[in-house]
């Protein structure tokens, strides 16, 4: 007798555990949410939960299937990422050529002139040549207008 209760209520528990398991949770056509341990066709177009059926919690939550407009936009809105993300790129390697090109043009310095103060006499020297090829120049100038 016991072992014929022993062996109802281990097949009691066995049965539990084997239907404990995953519920789903939708709309049903009226709208109304509804637990099932299946899940109809039409509820998974319109997006479901699935729960836990022991603790009740919500395991995952599947959203509605995307509509042809909303691909649409979603198809539309990748193709504005990608074009920002191509022309970041653009971006980035023309900042990269203008920063090796100082880097270019400040090593050349470096090499030319040995301090800071042999530039601003370079500098010095050029201003000064210019402006005597200016002041002659004027000078030229009352004599070619009256040509």
């Amino acid at each position: 007798m016991i072992r014929k209760l022993f062996l109802f209520l281990f097949f009691c528990l066995f049965s539990l555990s084997v239907s404990a398991g995953q519920l789903y949770r939708f709309p049903d056509e009226n709208g109304v949410m509804t637990l099932s341990t299946s899940l109809p066709s039409a509820a998974a177009q319109k997006g479901y939960d699935i729960i836990d059926a022991e603790t009740m919690r919500l395991i995952e939550r599947v959203p509605a299937a995307l509509t042809e407009q909303e691909l649409l936009e979603q198809a539309a809105q990748q193709k504005v990422e990608e074009e920002a993300r191509l022309q970041a790129e653009a971006q980035a390697k023309q900042a990269e050529e203008a920063r090796q090109a100082q880097q270019a043009y400040d090593k050349t310095l470096l090499i030319t002139y040995r301090s800071e103060a042999d530039l601003i006499r370079a500098r010095d020297s050029d201003i000064a040549y210019r402006q005597e090829q200016i002041e002659m120049h004027q000078q030229k100038l009352p004599d070619l207008k009256q040509y």
